[in-house]
């Protein structure tokens, strides 16, 4: 029987789909690296963002299993950039390029 060794994802997620579907949120739409790039079993997705216009940026994150999340209590009509990493037992895998989405507009 081979010896197989986990390591972290090589590759960062295939694609990050944004939608901006109502006020003050957005929908986050993963689709997970290729399986030979995974190197073992995926155990989620760490999600960073961050208002696109912040002259000092501030990053957030959050940690799901599921590949479709919401970012919430985002400020109105301002864009965000969002990146996302898979990660695994051994690891966390490089962050995808970065995917730009507005929030909507109040009212």
């Amino acid at each position: 029987m081979p010896f197989i060794i986990n390591t972290a994802p090589s590759r960062p997620p295939e694609s990050v789909h944004l939608v901006s579907d109502v006020e003050r949120s957005i929908l986050v739409n993963i689709t997970p690296p290729a399986i030979q790039y995974r190197n073992g079993v995926l155990k989620g997705y760490i999600i960073y963002y961050s208002a696109t216009s912040d002259d000092e940026p501030t990053l957030y994150n959050i940690t799901t299993a599921s590949t479709v999340a919401r970012l919430s209590d985002l400020q109105v009509y301002t864009e965000y950039t969002v990146w996302v990493s898979a990660f695994s037992r051994a690891g966390t895998g490089p962050q995808s390029e970065g995917s730009k989405m507005m929030t909507q507009e109040s009212g």
